[in-house]
């Protein structure tokens, strides 16, 4: 995060573009968030199929299913572990549960 406002003074786009990588990164866990809900993680998995967007991944669902589309030549290791994706997301949906809100200094146990 310290370079961020050195690229901010060198470019004025920067902070925009700050913004297009925080969306897309938002748009793309919570897509794997509603896959894990709707037990749809093979969705997550043709992602890696070649170029497309988040919308394409749904709508090609039946060509890939058909294996009109081929599956995805190569997978990064945290998606070939289903249930090491499947963990992940689980904690990620509990942890987005917890009302902020409500949680007080003294609710926190920090190193004490």
């Amino acid at each position: 995060m310290k370079n961020t406002p050195r690229r901010a003074d060198r470019s004025p786009d920067a902070a925009s573009k700050d913004s297009v990588y925080l969306h897309g990164l938002l748009s793309v866990h919570t897509f794997f968030r509603w896959a894990l809900k709707n037990q749809k993680l093979k969705l997550c998995r043709n992602l890696f199929a070649g170029k497309m967007t988040l919308h394409d991944a749904i709508v090609l669902e039946p060509w890939f299913d058909s294996g009109y589309i081929a599956a995805p030549l190569y997978l990064p290791p945290w998606v070939q572990k289903a249930n090491g994706l499947a963990g992940m997301l689980a904690f990620s949906l509990f942890a987005n549960k917890i009302r902020l809100d409500r949680v007080e200094a003294f609710d926190l146990s920090l190193g004490a």
